[in-house]
Parts: structure tokens; C-alpha cells; sequence
């Protein structure tokens, strides 16, 4: 069987950062999106992040920002990853990938109903990972809410 890939999202703090790489946790995000209660600002983020252990994946979280502002972020900050929460088209995901190789990119899907899936045949070519995350009409992710599987099936 492989190993759990385990990502906390959602970091403020260094401390709590290092605590929970010590962990073994595979990745750690981090949100870029400004006005949302866990935004850390590019400074704070570059202060820290890229000093964590190899091992564990620096995810930034975007949400419809300017594929140059969220390369300027990668290279900056020196994240190994970015996840994207909002209407980026594939072809933004394209271009961020030439822009960034190496750099996995994770599209985030928002699932309210089964034919919602069909959208993620669009991404299978321009990013590595794909990310359903239930819908919300107001949030765009982090909203702590489960897909209703079931009805997906």
C-alpha cells in the first residue's frame, strides 16, 4: 500500500508550521488570497516558509490571481507547489506550468453535483492533481464541509 499524502492548509504561524512538519505531514499550505481570515502576506511568507524541511511540499492557495503575481509568489517565497481555488482555465494552468516546471499545480474543483465532475476531463492534461472540494455559494474552499459522495456515485 502507499504512503498517505496528508496536506494541512491554512498556516500562519512558523511555529506551527515546523510543528506539524515534525509531524511527518507531507505538505503544508499556505493562502495567498488577501481579505480571507488565513492570508499570509508575501513578506511574512517568504520570512519562513522556504527554511521548512525538504521533505515536506510548500503549497501556496490562489484564488484568480494573475499567473505572473503567482509565479512572482513561487519564486519569491520558494513554494513547491501552488493550488488553484478559483475560475483558472486550463490554459492558465498550462501556462503556469511552463512558466513554472517543476512546480506541481493542484486545480481545485467546487462539486454541488455529479455533472460538476465532467469539468474536471478539462484539467487532466494541465495539472497534476485534482482537488474536489464541496461547493459553497459564498466560499470558495476551506469551508470544512464533505462532498455528498453518494450522490456523486
Amino acid at each position: 500500500m502507499g504512503r498517505l499524502f496528508v496536506k494541512i492548509c491554512g498556516i500562519t504561524r512558523q511555529d506551527q508550521a515546523e510543528a506539524i512538519a515534525a509531524l511527518g505531514v507531507s505538505a503544508l499550505g499556505f493562502i495567498a488570497v488577501p481579505n480571507t481570515p488565513r492570508y499570509l502576506p508575501l513578506s511574512e511568507m517568504a520570512r519562513w516558509v522556504g527554511s521548512l524541511p525538504d521533505h515536506v511540499e510548500k503549497v501556496g492557495v490562489f484564488l484568480d490571481q494573475d499567473p505572473r503575481a503567482i509565479a512572482a509568489w513561487v519564486e519569491t517565497v520558494g513554494l513547491t507547489a501552488v493550488q488553484l481555488h478559483g475560475q483558472e482555465s486550463p490554459q492558465d494552468c498550462q501556462q503556469l506550468g511552463e512558466w513554472l516546471p517543476g512546480i506541481r499545480r493542484i486545480k481545485a474543483l467546487r462539486v454541488r453535483q455529479p455533472q460538476d465532475l465532467e469539468v474536471a476531463n478539462l484539467y487532466r492534461d494541465c495539472v497534476e492533481v485534482l482537488l474536489l472540494d464541496a461547493y459553497h455559494p459564498q466560499q470558495a474552499g476551506g469551508t470544512g464541509r464533505t462532498l455528498n459522495w453518494p450522490e456523486l456515485a
